[in-house]
């Protein structure tokens, strides 16, 4: 299929993880590193309850025996439709929420909830790039099933996903939305069932004591509600005074009185800082105002967070003076639709701060905002990439940024520890007074090993009289719906080091070569070898392809045996491929060379997009094939008959063969054999013969091929396993030294009612 943002080829390897019993539940990020360089960061969740992996074998619905349950899935297909059954042994509420975008998973999912009469009862879909999550009421005895999908029906083995389902009340936000550390406070609680356990949206008042001698960022709350189950909530920790909206004023602060239209909580409080607000807006309500006394010069830090704490609503800030001069305004902060500023106050007197709504929210208990005012302390964050490479016998800079908050502006003095063995830093490591960066040399020993470590890089500078360090943070990949970045931030970079390349790729083609559809083209590829490196060398097709490459051409791993500089690498061209278009692809050079220590590595080269890839423009079939009426009925025991009609070009001299496709998991159930079409001759029958203890599976769609062969001169194919996107008829097809041309139809198979 077309894909003018093609999603990475798997390169797929197995591991085992061994959890402790001990072990915190919650993210953990990993990454690899190899003699080319190091990954981005990936997403591993680790839970405290019962897992469940999901069955792709059945076409049946996989039955979940208990609940509490989360279940690791994948849409790997497209259209492709996940179910899970569950049997519900008393009346209550049943959450299931969706993590995929926080997985990394590119995709919008869909919950949808049946009754065992296939009624819809509720669903939800992830608009928003938020993840999708649901609650429902069930009822003691009755089973219900829970479907996964793709917004737009799509799949990847990429796209993984887990859904947690879960019992019980369901709080889903806190007033206030923070909890300051040691304090005993009154909070009022929003969420389903939280009095009456029915499928409302209720309050609930609880007095919670927050911990004092605590470093953790949030506190797990969990208490049992008035209908006798538990609910839990994770509340944000700090060390301010935490406000709600109708008693925001702290002792001693002046106020406007009572507005006109006799609401309190929208009164202007003449506020002392350091503190935070949680307030509500919708847009009946858009905005909030607020004074607060401030000296000249002072340096104030002011946020206002929403998406952080869980809210539906898109804030922005303004500073205004008691002029009316707007001095300052933020709508968007970096990675985040939240607001922040910091600004110098220009003179003593009042400021208001006026908190609103811009996405015009409708009323709901859960419109929350937390402003924050702090006063900006002399500070500093630094700030640096996550992973970087050190060819052996190289240099490279790393880059430092240094944030500075409330005046600072001295020198820092930078360090780097847990460098990997035979890489050093050398030369300044210090970021100068009133400057923003410093770029750290790191060089590498010609004779360092491969390998990589965790780093850590930390900053000295002199605040207020005393020496204080600072960690450096970076951005780490895999979550692609943070609320914030404080959500993927991270304090270590992977640092590798890595193997030059010891070979170029690049077409010799100069110009577009046409191709068929449902061919192969053979583009010829020149290998440049460098340093002397003259042995074997593996081709394969590069696994991340830029926008508007590839487009549904695959392409085997081929071998270019030692000393030889050219070769011809096969390129399917699909079927479905648009005559109007130029495709384009990138392959990689693989050689295996020894490190320093004498490990043998895989070293890769790239074909460079901007000046070098493989180009073809597609010209109409040579090949078609067509089935009969569908669908195609058939009853355990029986048979089936797919009458099929194939068209061919006078190109084309010798037979057809054709082929059903049958999904892996009906193979057992179902038999067909090929046959083939002399020439000369365009019809023919496909017999399925369904298995007498096959169940109902439904209605499913399976594939018809049609290949023609052509004799070529080929090159080895490599026998590295999954590695390839090509399918496993087409590479056998390649080792017999015939070039195949394709054409596929579809036809859909009812094998009774199914899920």
């Amino acid at each position: 299929m077309k894909a003018y943002r093609p999603p990475p080829i798997p390169r797929e390897l197995s591991a085992r993880i061994t959890i402790p019993s001990d072990f915190p539940p919650g993210v953990v990020r990993w990454q690899v590193a190899n003699a080319n360089g190091t990954s981005q960061t990936g997403v591993f969740l680790v839970g405290d309850g019962r897992e469940v992996v999901e069955n792709r074998d059945g076409a049946a619905p996989q039955r979940i025996e208990t609940l509490p349950a989360t279940v690791s899935g994948r849409l790997a297909r497209f259209e492709e439709v996940d179910c899970y059954e569950f049997l519900c042994e008393r009346d209550s509420l049943v959450t299931c929420d969706l993590a995929a975008r926080r997985l990394g998973s590119n995709f919008m999912g869909a919950i949808e909830i049946r009754d065992a009469q296939d009624r819809v009862i509720v669903d939800a879909v992830d608009t928003q790039g938020t993840d999708a999550s649901l609650t429902f009421p069930t009822a003691a005895g009755n089973v219900y099933r829970a479907f996964v999908r793709d917004l737009n029906f799509r799949g990847n083995r990429a796209s993984v996903y887990r859904l947690a389902l879960t019992t019980g009340p369901r709080v889903l936000a806190a007033y206030p939305a923070a909890g300051r550390r040691g304090s005993t406070t009154g909070v009022e609680l929003v969420g389903y069932g939280l009095t009456s356990g029915r499928w409302e949206l209720e309050r609930v008042k609880r007095t919670i004591e927050f911990p004092a001698l605590t470093h953790e960022p949030v506190f797990d709350y969990q208490f049992t509600s008035e209908s006798g189950e538990t609910a839990r909530f994770r509340f944000p920790l700090s060390d301010l005074p935490e406000f709600i909206e109708t008693a925001a004023i702290p002792r001693g602060a002046a106020t406007d009185g009572v507005p006109s239209d006799g609401d309190p909580s929208h009164s202007r409080a003449r506020l002392e800082a350091p503190l935070a607000i949680t307030g509500r807006l919708d847009r009946v309500n858009p905005s909030d105002r607020y004074q607060i006394l401030g000296r000249g010069g002072e340096l104030w830090r002011i946020a206002v967070q929403a998406r952080a704490i869980g809210s539906p609503l898109d804030v922005a800030l303004a500073i205004i003076d008691s002029d009316g001069k707007e001095l300052a305004t933020s709508d968007d902060s970096p990675g985040s639709t939240d607001a922040s500023l910091e600004i110098a106050l220009p003179r003593d007197g009042v400021f208001e701060l006026v908190v609103s709504e811009v996405s015009g929210a409708a009323p709901s208990p859960l419109g929350l905002y937390r402003l924050v005012v702090e006063r900006a302390t002399p500070d500093f964050l630094l700030e640096m990439p996550q992973h970087i490479n050190v060819p052996t016998g190289g240099q490279v800079e790393l880059p430092v940024k240094a944030h500075r908050t409330g005046g600072f502006q001295g020198a820092i003095a930078l360090n780097v520890s847990e460098l990997p063995a035979g890489i050093q830093l050398a030369g300044p490591a210090v970021i100068e007074a009133d400057q923003a960066e410093c770029k750290l040399s790191l060089v590498s020993a010609p004779d360092a090993a491969t390998g990589a470590s965790l780093a850590t890089v930390t900053g000295i500078a002199m605040l207020d009289g005393r020496s204080q360090t600072r960690t450096a943070r970076a951005q780490a990949a895999g979550n692609l719906t943070p609320r914030s970045l404080e959500d993927l931030a991270v304090d270590s970079i992977l640092i590798a080091s890595t193997l030059k390349p010891v070979a170029r790729i690049r077409p010799l083609e100069t110009d577009e070569r046409t191709a068929h559809r449902g061919t192969m083209h053979l583009a010829e590829l020149e290998i440049e070898r460098l340093d002397g490196f003259s042995g074997e060398v593996v081709v394969q097709m590069d696994s991340r392809q830029p926008v508007k490459f590839r487009q549904g051409i695959v392409g085997p791993d081929i071998v270019v045996p030692a000393g030889v500089n050219r070769v011809l690498y096969p390129c399917l061209v699909p079927e479905v491929a648009e005559t109007v278009d130029a495709y384009r692809m990138l392959l990689v050079a693989v050689a295996q060379v020894a490190d320093s220590t004498g490990r043998v590595r895989h070293v890769v080269s790239k074909m460079k997009a901007d000046d070098a890839s493989v180009a073809v423009t597609v010209e109409g079939a040579l090949l078609k094939v067509t089935a009969g009426a569908s669908p195609l009925r058939a009853a355990p025991g029986g048979t089936a008959q797919i009458p099929v009609r194939v068209a061919r070009s006078p190109k084309l001299t010798g037979s057809v063969r054709l082929d059903l496709k049958v999904p892996s998991d009906l193979e057992q159930w179902i038999e067909v054999e090929p046959v083939v079409v002399p020439l000369g001759h365009s019809e023919a029958t496909l017999v399925l013969r369904i298995s007498a203890d096959a169940p109902a599976l439904g209605k499913r769609l399976l594939r018809i091929r049609a290949s023609a062969l052509a004799a070529a001169s080929l090159p080895r194919l490599a026998d590295a396993a999954g590695a390839t996107p090509l399918d496993v008829e087409a590479l056998e097809t390649l080792r017999t030294g015939f070039l195949p041309t394709l054409a596929e139809a579809t036809i859909e198979l009812d094998l009774g009612s199914g899920r």
